[in-house]
């Protein structure tokens, strides 16, 4: 049975929606007293004959390792928490917590291919045997929740360097789905053979007696509308493709997913804007699509009507239904990610070598959008002898905003640069700071011996009600030389993300 209250200040009990769920690891120590299937088995204490999860060793704690699970469907997901290996009688008491990991990513993926940054970790511990808890950015959704660990914690007495945890519990509250329910008119729907309107949003996305789903009545170009009841933040479209019954041919998997089509929003019903368009698509392996939409600016993102424009049909089910039909299990709508506040926003800097934007270093291209290998370089101060000289770099987001996350890329060797310039410059130690006025700060978080060599961003969550008007890197130890760079040190960033509402 579910109940959904709606208009009230009722709060719904966070449900562990990954208890027994499919678990799959980089990594795993298969044996009588460590499994994968241990991670989300509800024994949240190592027991004599259940420890938990454990990676096979690894060269160095440096080592990157991941596990992830399967929630069984795409759902709105607001916290993680990672319960420690904890000593068992017999066993040395330093045994607990070993394993835990040290600097780690919470992902989330609709499909286990494409995955979103939710939550960024460093400089983690649970030595004392509890859990921990970490809240996710807002609007978190998805299918598939990963840890994505790139540094491991203490080894255990006697061990090599793991990753082990007890348990791990993803909760939330409801499902996230604002198309949940919701209304859906069609100029042209199938009513009957297991087919209706309301078979679109009604929260079933597998194929039972009576229940298929949704499908249009043959027509060539078909579209399909659902109205939210009220205007809503939508920035992706989960569409759950029609799935063969146990009595159907198993090809009809797929059937009638669309290959080419819009999805348009409106405010009204009448004025509508597109807000994506997406070709070649199918789904004859069963498994949902997820689609982000796009929106000039974060407002824009909010809509009551949301309507998918076939403008290629996909396949006919055949087996006696040779028409082209736009057929679906389910149609989900999820809010939109968390914006980045700090795209194209002014920058200040400590000291700054500007060249000019699109040449190599320039404050303006610390926002401006592109990370990775490219010859916009970034951001870069001026050199010093001393790691320990202090340097900072700031965004002005226009106004206060409230933040949840920054999100830190590293300068990356592009052309013929030397592949050890990627990750140099990157702030050993610092503070990231808010003020509202840019004269008096407040640190959201401090962060010591940080690295980033792989090239990869670095993601650091902070804490709940943290809001501002700048956000600013104080960098009191800098990162490592580049070679070729006269032994200078400097605090060199790639861009700087900053994630909120």
């Amino acid at each position: 049975m579910r109940i959904v209250f709606r208009g009230s200040n009722l709060v719904v009990p966070r449900e562990n929606v990954a208890l027994a769920g499919s678990v799959t690891a980089a990594s795993s120590l298969e044996n009588g007293q460590w499994s994968r299937a241990a991670l989300n088995d509800g024994r949240v204490r190592s027991g004599g004959d259940v420890k938990g999860y454990t990676s096979e060793v690894q060269p160095s704690e440096w080592w990157s390792q991941s596990v992830t699970v399967d929630l069984g469907r795409v759902q709105a997901v607001d916290q993680v928490t990672l319960f420690p290996r904890t000593a068992v009688p017999g066993e040395d008491r330093a045994v607990t917590g070993a394993g835990f990991p040290r600097n780690f990513t919470v992902q989330v993926s609709d499909d286990g291919q494409s995955w979103r940054n939710a939550a960024g970790l460093v400089d983690q511990s649970a030595d004392g045997g509890g859990s921990v808890t970490y809240p996710l950015g807002a609007a978190t959704s998805g299918r598939y929740v990963r840890l994505d660990v790139s540094r491991l914690g203490r080894n255990a007495p006697g061990d090599g360097f793991r990753l082990q945890l007890a348990e791990v519990q993803v909760s939330g509250r409801g499902d996230g789905d604002v198309a949940l329910g919701a209304a859906v008119s069609s100029p042209n729907a199938l009513n009957g053979f297991g087919f209706s309107p309301a078979g679109l949003t009604d929260g079933q996305a597998n194929a039972v007696t009576g229940n298929n789903g949704y499908s249009s009545a043959g027509a060539v170009y078909p579209s399909v509308t659902i109205d939210l009841g009220a205007e809503r933040s939508v920035g992706r479209l989960v569409l759950h493709p029609r799935l063969a019954r146990a009595d159907e041919p198993a090809d009809v998997t797929g059937a009638g997913f669309p290959k080419r089509f819009d999805v348009d929003v409106s405010n009204d019903g009448s004025t509508w804007r597109t807000a994506g368009h997406f070709e070649q698509q199918s789904a004859d392996d069963g498994v949902a699509r997820s689609y982000d939409l796009t929106a000039p600016t974060q407002d824009q993102y909010t809509a009551r009507y949301v309507r998918l424009s076939v403008l290629e049909a996909g396949r006919a089910a055949g087996h006696g239904d040779n028409e082209q039909r736009l057929q679906l299990a389910e149609m989900q709508a999820f809010a939109p990610p968390a914006w980045n506040l700090a795209r194209a926003r002014t920058v200040a800097a400590s000291t700054s070598l500007d060249f000019g934007p699109g040449s190599g270093f320039d404050r303006v291209q610390l926002t401006d959008g592109v990370s990775g290998s490219d010859p916009r370089h970034g951001y870069t101060s001026d050199g010093h002898s001393s790691s320990s000289s202090q340097e900072w770099v700031s965004v002005d987001m226009a106004r206060s905003r409230s933040i949840h996350t920054v999100s830190l890329s590293p300068r990356v060797a592009w052309g013929s640069e030397a592949p050890e310039v990627t990750g140099a410059g990157f702030p050993l130690n610092f503070q990231i700071q808010v003020s509202d006025d840019a004269v008096t700060w407040t640190t959201a978080g401090s962060y010591l011996n940080q690295r980033a060599d792989d090239g990869k961003d670095k993601i650091y969550g902070l804490a709940a009600g943290t809001s501002g008007r700048y956000v600013k890197v104080v960098a009191s130890e800098l990162g490592r030389r580049a070679p070729g760079d006269n032994g200078l040190y400097r605090l060199q960033l790639a861009e700087m993300t900053v994630l909120g509402t």
